[in-house]
C-alpha cells in the first residue's frame, strides 16, 4: 500500500475500516458487489452506457481514494486514477450472475481505489457489476453511491434496516420468551467449515407488499421475518444431510446512525447476533426473534460496544490469529443483511434498471450468506455461497421460497 500517486490530506481510517481490514484474511477477499440488470440494453448500446458512467463516476469523490501506509498507520488519500482504469465492457455467454460471482472474489489493490465496474454484455441484455472492497464502503453507502450514478439521483438513500411497518405497542412491550437450554456456542454444521476462494450468487424474488403485510400481521419487521425464513431454509438443507441443530445463530449488521454523506462513504455498522430456535412452531419462532431484535438492536449501536468490538478485532490482528478465529469460529452459522433500496425504478442513460442484486463475500467459516434488498416493489434475496460447501443451491432456494410462503399464509 505504498508508492501510490496521491494528492490531498491524509485521513486516518475509521475503526470500522480498520476492523474490515483485520478480518480480510482470505481466501475470499472482503468484497461487496451490486449487480444492476438492464435487460433492454443491446450490445451496441453498451459503450454509450459506459461513457455515461465514466462521466458520472468522476463526480463521486469517495470512489477516488486509496490507502496509504505511513509506518504502522493507515490513511485514506486522494488518488489520481482515471475512470477508464476501473470501467470495462466484457462479452459473456450464459448467466450474468455466475460471472458476477467470479468478479466478486477478485482481489483488489488497496493502493489504488479498491473497486471496479464491469458491463457484462450477453444475450439477456447488460448487467453492470460494481465490486468494491468492504473497506471502501459498507452496503448502505455503496448503494447510495450507485444511486447517484443513475438518471434520478435524488432517491432516498438505501439503509441497512429492519424493514416493514412498526410493530404494535403490545409487541414492543412483549418480554423475551423463556428459551430452552440451547448450546451457548453456535452448533457445528457441515455449512460451517473453512471456506474456499469461490462464491456463487443465486437469488429469490418476492413482492415487497406481501412481505411487509406478513411481517405486520406477525407484529414483526421484514428483517425479523427474513431471519426466520433464511434459518428455516438452512435448516432444511442441513436436514437433507442428516443434521438437526436445535437452533441457528445469525449475524445481522445494524446501522449505527444516519450514515455519512456520499463523499464520506465508509463503514458505519454494528453487529447483532440473533439466535433462531428451530424447536418451536413458526409463529413462536417469529415472535421470539422479533422480541429479541427489539431488545438487542439498540445495544448493537452503542458506542461503547463498538469500541469493545474494535479493541478485540485489533488484538486478534496484532496476535496474527484473525484467520484462525474466522475459519473456526463457533459464534454464528450464517448472516443476513437487509437493505431498503429505491422505491421506484431508476434509469441509466434513459434505460430502466429492472433489478438490483446485492452480494458480498465473507471470510469466515460460513458457507451460505444472505443479503436482501428491496427495489421498486420487489425484495431480492441473494444467496451467496461457497460452491464447495453447497454445490447445488436449488433445494435451499426452494426451502426459502416455501418458508416465505408459510409466513405469508
Amino acid at each position: 500500500m505504498d508508492g501510490v500517486a496521491t494528492t490531498g490530506a491524509l485521513v486516518p481510517l475509521s475503526p470500522g475500516d480498520l476492523d474490515t481490514l483485520t478480518v480480510d484474511v482470505g481466501p475470499a477477499p472482503a468484497n461487496l458487489a451490486v449487480v444492476l440488470e438492464l435487460p433492454d440494453v443491446t450490445a451496441d448500446q453498451a459503450p454509450a452506457i459506459a461513457a455515461v458512467l465514466g462521466d458520472r463516476i468522476r463526480a463521486v469523490p469517495s470512489l477516488w481514494r486509496a490507502i496509504h501506509r505511513d509506518g504502522h498507520h493507515l490513511f485514506w488519500v486522494e488518488h489520481d486514477a482515471q475512470p477508464d482504469q476501473h470501467l470495462r465492457i466484457v462479452d459473456i455467454q450464459g448467466d450474468a450472475l455466475l460471472h458476477a460471482g467470479h468478479l466478486l472474489t477478485q482481489s483488489l489493490d488497496l493502493a489504488e481505489p479498491p473497486w471496479h465496474m464491469t458491463l457484462l454484455v450477453g444475450d439477456r441484455g447488460v448487467s453492470i457489476v460494481f465490486v468494491a472492497h468492504h473497506v471502501l464502503t459498507d452496503g448502505l453507502h455503496g448503494l447510495a453511491m450507485l444511486a447517484s450514478l443513475a438518471d434520478a439521483p435524488n432517491e432516498q438513500r438505501s439503509q441497512p434496516s429492519s424493514m416493514g411497518p412498526p410493530p404494535s405497542a403490545s409487541s414492543r412491550s412483549r418480554p423475551l420468551p423463556r428459551r430452552r437450554h440451547l448450546p451457548r456456542l453456535a452448533p457445528r454444521t457441515s455449512l460451517n467449515r473453512p471456506t474456499g476462494p469461490d462464491r456463487v450468487i443465486s437469488t429469490h424474488d418476492i413482492a415487497l407488499d406481501a412481505l411487509s403485510s406478513a411481517a405486520h400481521e406477525g407484529e414483526a419487521t421484514i428483517n425479523d421475518l427474513l431471519l426466520v425464513a433464511i434459518s428455516e431454509a438452512v435448516a432444511g438443507e442441513l436436514r437433507r444431510r442428516g443434521e438437526y441443530p436445535p437452533e441457528l445463530r445469525v449475524w445481522v449488521p445494524v446501522a449505527t446512525g444516519a450514515g455519512a454523506a456520499l463523499t464520506e462513504a465508509g463503514n458505519a455498522v454494528g453487529v447483532m447476533l440473533v439466535p433462531v430456535d428451530l424447536l418451536t412452531s413458526g409463529a413462536e419462532r417469529l415472535a421470539a426473534v422479533s422480541a429479541y431484535t427489539k431488545q438487542r438492536k439498540p445495544g448493537a449501536r452503542q458506542p461503547q460496544n463498538l469500541r469493545i468490538a474494535h479493541a478485540i478485532s485489533q488484538a486478534t490482528g496484532r496476535l496474527g490469529i484473525a484467520r484462525m478465529i474466522n475459519q473456526h469460529q463457533r459464534i454464528g452459522n450464517t448472516s443476513l443483511s437487509t437493505m431498503r433500496g429505491p422505491t421506484t425504478t431508476l434509469r441509466l442513460a434513459g434505460h430502466p434498471i429492472r433489478r438490483i442484486v446485492p452480494a458480498a463475500s465473507r471470510a469466515a467459516n460460513i458457507g451460505v450468506n444472505f443479503i436482501a434488498l428491496s427495489y421498486a416493489g420487489t425484495m431480492t434475496i441473494s444467496v451467496v455461497h461457497d460452491p464447495a460447501q453447497l454445490p447445488d443451491p436449488e433445494p435451499l432456494l426452494a426451502d426459502l421460497a416455501a418458508a416465505l410462503v408459510r409466513r405469508m399464509s
